[in-house]
């Protein structure tokens, strides 16, 4: 807590108090708080302010009570797989699908996406338009994802031809995401193909 009174306070618990000498005329402060990471997107927080005063020392009167609820606004994202084939044959082409929404209601800064291919596959292309990078089997996204938004990648991979039938591909995809003061996550899906004998 931090305010601009010029006054020290008292903090007890989550009541914060101050104690002025010799008001005159109408006068404003300004108390800063930082909001727990705790709270989740449409929670309200209600501030309530009380003031007492005295002409001398007594008596005390009540001053009233003041009160604003602010609503918390955080991204909320949500992470799915898709593979368009569940079924496959070696040397065969998969299309991978993975899509991201922002059900939120602040803006997502910086949305992290790690997706790990299967062993057995070879990259070709992604669509993304993003921030990307691969390392491996490894491919990684980085981007902002305004509220309501979703973004939708396809990544082609060829499944190799020495894959013996039976194996099962499984492609996972992970995401971690940030409003700049709170980093969110990881969410994971996965999408599975069983490869089959031609």
């Amino acid at each position: 807590v931090s305010d601009t009174s010029g006054e020290l306070p008292v903090i007890l618990g989550q009541t914060v108090s101050w104690h002025f000498s010799d008001v005159a005329g109408a006068f404003s402060f300004t108390v800063h708080v930082l909001v727990s990471d705790t709270l989740t997107d449409g929670e309200e927080i209600i501030n309530q302010a009380t003031l007492e005063y005295a002409v001398d020392t007594w008596p005390v009167w009540d001053g009233g009570i003041a009160i604003f609820t602010s609503t918390v606004a955080a991204p909320v994202l949500d992470v799915s797989k898709d593979v368009d084939e569940i079924t496959a044959s070696p040397g065969e082409v998969l299309v991978y699908t993975i899509t991201v929404e922002n059900t939120g209601n602040a803006a997502a800064t910086t949305v992290w996406i790690n997706d790990t291919l299967p062993a057995a596959v070879m990259f070709l292309s992604e669509n993304s338009g993003a921030i990307f990078t691969r390392s491996g089997q490894d491919l990684y996204w980085e981007m902002s994802l305004a509220p309501g938004a979703i973004v939708v990648i396809d990544v082609e991979v060829r499944i190799d031809v020495s894959t013996v039938a039976g194996t099962v591909l499984v492609n996972t995809v992970s995401i971690e995401w940030t409003n700049s003061y709170v980093i969110y996550g990881p969410l994971q899906d996965v999408a599975a193909t069983t490869v089959q004998n031609m």
